[in-house]
């Protein structure tokens, strides 16, 4: 049986510039729906909305048709990649992926080069953390995924491993994916919505060749 994770009439404003109007978003477990809108459409404050560490408005988060009232994130149902650096930097890679589980770990760094275990997270390329963090996200007991920008700084090897990385988790996760890789992101996605002036509206797959939706 299919979960389902919903956020329903969204408002968000800073000063007199509106972020969110009235939006609504829904994914269920096994799909994998990309977000998309240029730099500063809100796809970050829609996505810190939902997990609830950014304060709307006015915002219905629902899972399985019942209403999340305190934080989401500490409902054990939903995890969030967010752009930023988040992992502790003295943190030691084997913690991470220890964490992670080494499973998942030997086919996603083919080709990109395993970090030395002991090597605390301060000390790595921008490329490698990234994928630790989205090891660690992906990883946690969860039925719903918000990735934000999950390709960034990723080397193209790692972008394809990622990619199937990911389409594979669709198939019991449900995941809501915001990156301005479009060939990577395209090529996995089971549906498109795209956030312009305030509104969240569903995009047909061919739409995005006649689009200006890069930032």
């Amino acid at each position: 049986m299919k979960s389902c994770l919903e956020a329903d009439s969204l408002l968000k404003s800073y000063g007199h510039k509106v972020i969110l109007s009235d939006v609504y978003l829904r994914c269920e477990t096994g799909e994998l729906v990309a977000l998309w809108g240029r730099n500063r459409s809100g796809k970050s404050t829609l996505f810190e909305i939902v997990f609830g560490t950014v304060r709307a408005e006015h915002s219905f988060v629902r899972i399985n048709e019942k209403v999340v009232t305190g934080k989401a994130y500490r409902t054990g149902q939903i995890a969030f990649l967010p752009q930023y650096h988040f992992l502790p930097p003295d943190l030691k890679v084997r913690q991470v992926l220890r964490l992670a589980g080494m499973s998942h770990v030997t086919s996603l760094f083919q080709g990109g080069g395993m970090p030395v275990e002991s090597e605390r997270l301060k000390n790595l390329s921008g490329g490698t953390l990234r994928l630790l963090e989205i090891l660690y996200v992906t990883t946690r007991p969860v039925p719903f995924l918000l990735l934000d920008e999950p390709f960034s700084g990723l080397s193209p090897v790692l972008v394809e491993a990622v990619s199937h990385y990911l389409q594979d988790l669709s198939k019991e996760k449900g995941l809501v994916v915001a990156d301005h890789n479009h060939c990577a992101l395209c090529a996995i996605a089971t549906r498109h919505l795209l956030l312009a002036d305030g509104c969240l509206r569903s995009l047909a797959a061919p739409e995005l060749l006649k689009g200006d939706y890069l930032p």
